[in-house]
């Protein structure tokens, strides 16, 4: 597995060297809708296409902004239309951050280009190009943190898009056309998706699980990094702006097949923000505004000429309360409160593998009961064997889950920005270490680890200088041999093997302690008598609450010695693996073969699907 790594990795080093990566923007020119002169009209508008389509909507906007469709553009003036283009292979590597940070560049230079600049923009995205319209906004107005150039995005900074006192913003407004705000999804299939597209795009997904091509689309993913940071910057920016930010319309067909009404609680904090409907239309038709569909056409360029053309004031909270109350009814479900006002912190509780949480729903009685306005979370990625933890690509998707969950708060709750707290276990652990090393725009108060497997050189020091946790408490267990043996073998492989990354983030913090400490608000709570599970034991508890609400809290009574075997096996864990490989993989096979001899081949087959379908169980 680790030369397999090493293999995919070395190969998407040579399709990154210089020379072959793909290009970013084309087309980049300002052109004039009109007979005036191109940077010398009253609106600029920029207009970022879809994904795989060959980009036919940048023909069907400019016939629109032409006037091809009929009037209703009087109030724009002259309009200069910024639109670019970028790959439309399905399997383009192209990165989003570069496309979003030549994007804000792009408009950047139009603006400073035209003397005085323009009174006013009108910023237009559809499918994924709302999502890289929107993370050039972020950009552009200051939330940088996952810029791949901070100096040039300093440089390139929208300081003429800040609003001041009696000035507002001359980005008038902000239209997401089918805006894949939250990242695509296919754990489950889409209402309103095909059964045989969905079998196709599954099948896709597998190649493109390899990273080695498709990274522009995967990186559109739900929870992946582009996506999952920019919700948190652009939750940021609205609540920084307050009602000087941008008008932001979605327009979303009622058939659509990509993308859910609830998957813009995000865009719909913004205050203000509309979404409108449009009736009898998918996800690739939305900006079918002629021939092709006669009978739905009109209605769509009059909604869409609507959402460009008709007064702010005219359009604001216009079909947001109902995804609005989608969140409310979220909440009522998980607290005693019913409006994310009422809250004034949140908290996740994080269950580990083969765990029904309920240790997390006893901890959260504790601190509801401590705090009433605290939000308390028990989310679950469900059922999760040893085996699927010991894969990277498994590990990786739950991540993307636990970030998805965490943008939701904060567009749920406002006060958890910033003020978001956490308790993990096992695995869960290794959610939250390996979010924040994914993501930019994560930021956790005060962490509770129990039963940790993430690495003992965990950089939790770096992240308390960037602001990003302010509190760490690890518990760990004397008899705990699940840490000390599995993800200590990690631990040593990726010592022994830097390069192989599948094995570079679990490793036996939870049992030796962390080595690189966060200062004086840093604890390490040990041992605890017992195995994997004493640290979510009843006992700990209120311990546990009171410290993740930043209350006086005492540890549990401890030892001052691991187990003595756990220690030696923990220590000698390469050992105790390469002897159960051994056995496992060689002894009994061999001795099957032999208890067997005239169905030898059947019996080790049976032996190793037996193997398999235990492993995956437990």
């Amino acid at each position: 597995m680790a030369l397999f790594a090493g293999l995919v990795r070395g190969i998407r080093r040579w399709l990154d060297r210089p020379g072959r990566r793909a290009p970013v923007f084309a087309e980049r020119a300002v052109t004039a809708v009109g007979d005036h002169s191109p940077g010398t009209g009253d609106t600029l508008v920029v207009y970022v296409h879809e994904f795989a389509t060959r980009g036919r909507s940048r023909a069907t906007v400019r016939r629109l902004l032409g006037g091809k469709y009929g009037d209703g553009l009087a109030s724009l003036g002259r309009i200069d239309l910024l639109a670019p283009s970028y790959s439309q292979s399905p399997f383009a590597n192209t990165s989003p951050w570069e496309l979003a940070a030549e994007l804000q560049g792009l408009v950047d230079g139009a603006w400073r280009a035209r003397p005085g600049g323009y009174p006013r923009v009108v910023l237009v995205g559809y499918s994924a190009g709302a999502l890289l319209v929107r993370k050039a906004v972020v950009f552009g107005l200051g939330q940088r943190e996952d810029h791949p150039d901070a100096d040039l995005g300093r440089e390139q900074a929208w300081t003429w898009a800040e609003p001041t006192p009696g000035r507002p913003s001359p980005i008038e407004r902000i239209v997401l056309v089918a805006g894949v705000n939250r990242g695509w999804s296919l754990e489950r299939r889409p209402p309103d998706m095909l059964r045989r597209i969905y079998v196709v795009y599954r099948a896709l997904l597998l190649l493109a699980r390899t990273r080695l091509t498709a990274r522009f689309i995967m990186a559109l993913e739900r929870g992946e990094p582009f996506v999952a940071d920019l919700r948190v910057q652009w939750l940021r920016l609205a609540r920084r702006l307050g009602d000087a930010m941008p008008l932001t319309v979605q327009l979303l067909g009622t058939i659509d097949d990509i993308v859910d009404p609830a998957d813009s609680k995000d865009v719909l904090a913004t205050r203000g923000a509309s979404f409108i409907a449009v009736p009898h239309t998918s996800h690739v038709d939305m900006l079918w505004l002629d021939d092709r569909d006669p009978a739905n056409g009109p209605d769509r360029r009059a909604r869409l000429l609507r959402a460009i053309t008709a007064p702010v004031a005219d359009l604001r909270d216009e079909g947001a309360d109902t995804v609005r109350a989608t969140a409310t009814t979220k909440l009522a479900a998980g607290g005693v409160q019913s409006s994310g006002a009422d809250y004034e912190r949140a908290v996740f509780l994080m269950h580990g593998i083969r765990d029904n949480a309920d240790w997390c729903h006893a901890v959260r009685r504790r601190i509801v009961e401590l705090d009433p306005r605290a939000y308390c979370l028990v989310p679950s990625y469900g059922h999760f064997s040893l085996v699927q933890f010991l894969l990277f690509g498994a590990r990786r998707r739950n991540v993307r889950w636990f970030m998805d969950q965490y943008t939701e708060t904060l567009a749920m709750v406002e006060a958890a920005d910033g003020n978001t707290h956490f308790v993990g276990h096992s695995n869960g652990t290794y959610l939250l270490a390996r979010a924040l090393t994914d993501y930019a725009t994560l930021r956790i108060g005060r962490v509770a680890l129990a039963g940790s497997v993430v690495p003992r050189s965990f950089p939790w020091d770096r992240f308390q200088r960037e602001g990003r946790i302010r509190a760490l408490r690890n518990d760990r267990a004397a008899g705990d041999w699940i840490v000390g043996i599995l993800p200590g073998f990690y631990q040593l492989v990726a010592y022994w093997l830097p390069w192989a990354r599948f094995f570079s983030d679990i490793g036996n913090g939870g049992l030796r302690g962390f080595d690189r400490s966060c200062g004086l608000d840093h604890h390490e709570v040990y041992y605890l008598p017992g195995g994997h599970g004493a640290g979510v034991a009843p006992a700990n508890h209120a311990s546990l609450a009171r410290f993740v609400l930043g209350q006086p809290w005492e540890p549990p009574p401890t030892q001052l010695r691991p187990v003595g075997w756990v220690d030696w096996a923990s220590n000698l864990s390469w050992i105790v693996w390469l002897v159960l490989a051994g056995v496992l993989v060689v002894a009994a096979p061999m001795l099957l073969a032999a208890q067997f001899p005239a169905h030898a081949t059947l019996a080790v087959v049976l032996w190793f699907a037996f193997l398999v379908a235990v492993l995956a169980t437990v």
